[in-house]
């Protein structure tokens, strides 16, 4: 989990920093919290769906 971890901030710095363009304090913290927020958006959703399929569904022989 931390290799993973360090390989994603490694790369999340590197798409901000390499573009090859200067880039202000601003342009680079905001991407870099979004690089840092999209997975838990994510494992949020996916958390959601699966909640969703588990869920007791009402059958029509039950209405």
């Amino acid at each position: 989990m931390a290799a993973f971890i360090a390989w994603y901030l490694a790369t999340g710095f590197g798409c901000v920093l390499m573009t090859g363009a200067p880039r202000s304090k601003g342009e680079v913290l905001g991407a870099t919290l979004v690089n840092l927020l999209w997975p838990f958006v994510m494992a949020w959703a996916l958390f959601d769906i699966v909640r969703a399929r588990l869920s007791p569904t009402p059958s029509d022989s039950d209405q």
